[in-house]
């Protein structure tokens, strides 16, 4: 079975981060409602990684360079070979010049599929949130091309979290608490986003100058071990949208599974404030997801008899499993 390999789409809007991996979120109450500190919250990754940065491979034009040939190579892996996944979403970004709290979510993605040259499968994604508990038991669910291209919502949370609503992915609603459509979670996407930002910074930053490209070997994400590349363009720029960004690539798996940027300090004495982070746990591909998984009946009742979402015994965030940002080389 064979991935469909769709024209280059030109960007409707520019990237706030260059490694925004996945995982778009919908989300119904107004951003506002979220605010938090960024030093406190969920502590569900433990990411460590060698102190001193493996030699970079020789570049000839652009510190960069070498970083857009291995995410190219991971996005033929990804098209060719991955045709499903779940995991367990941690991500948190700035909303309107917010910081939202840490949002947890159990995610099942069907990649687009395609056989002879006839669509077979379109991209499906369901998701069930486990945190913070504003938003807990809400339901995602979104397969292109069906329900009007619409992204079907049970609402969840403390107050009647039974409600269901249809809402465009691109819409006002979805902006409000997320920075990226759902309909852009393919890892495939994720990818061509990460390459187009990248050759968007060679653009304003053409000799490099402003550019530093660090690989840190045997990284780690939790248990598992990664090649952590970090970019950093020291001084801010026009058409730089980021200070610090890194992104971790899974050794084994070969696709990314967690992905920061930072903003510029403010001033020489703070510290970049974040952007956004993602991070994909209990990561597993090619699991044989099939047209039941993105059934909307996963969705529950609307009514209130079926609004269990609160009741104890139901899956919530593992508190053993909390993102921490120690790390020897500060991401």
């Amino acid at each position: 079975m064979k991935k469909i390999s769709p024209a280059a789409r030109p960007a409707s809007h520019e990237l706030r981060s260059a490694f925004c991996l996945a995982a778009a979120l919908l989300l119904f109450p107004p951003a506002s409602a979220a605010r938090a500190d960024e030093k406190s919250g969920p502590d569900e990754t433990d990411q460590t990684s060698s102190e001193q940065p493996s030699e970079q491979p020789s570049v000839k034009k652009h510190p960069l360079d070498w970083a857009i040939r291995y995410a190219e190579a991971r996005f033929d892996y990804i098209r060719d070979d991955i045709e499903d996944y779940t995991c367990r979403l941690v991500k948190r970004e700035r909303i309107g010049g917010e910081l939202q709290d840490y949002q947890h979510a159990d995610v099942w993605v069907r990649c687009q599929q395609s056989m002879e040259d006839q669509n077979i499968e379109p991209l499906s994604v369901y998701m069930e949130f486990l945190a913070p508990p504003r938003i807990r038991g809400r339901r995602l669910l979104y397969v292109e091309g069906r329900h009007d291209n619409q992204v079907l919502v049970r609402k969840g949370g403390a107050l009647l979290s039974y409600v269901r609503v249809r809402i465009d992915p691109n819409g006002a609603a979805a902006k409000r608490e997320s920075n990226y459509p759902i309909s852009d979670i393919g890892m495939d996407q994720i990818i061509e986003r990460l390459i187009d930002q990248m050759r968007q910074d060679i653009r304003h930053d053409p000799d490099g100058a402003n550019t530093k490209v660090a690989t840190f070997r045997s990284a780690k994400v939790k248990d598992r071990t990664c090649t952590h590349i970090r970019v950093t363009h020291p001084k801010k720029s026009d058409g730089l949208t980021f200070h610090r960004a890194s992104l971790y690539v899974d050794d084994q798996l070969h696709v990314p599974i967690r992905l920061v940027a930072y903003d510029w300090p403010k001033s020489e004495d703070d510290t970049p404030d974040l952007i956004e982070e993602y991070n994909y746990l209990r990561l597993r591909l090619n699991v044989g997801l099939t047209n039941q998984d993105f059934n909307p009946e996963k969705l529950g009742s609307d009514t209130p008899e079926d609004d269990d979402d609160a009741k104890p015994g139901d899956k919530s965030a593992d508190e053993n499993e909390k993102p921490s940002a120690k790390s020897n080389d500060e991401d």
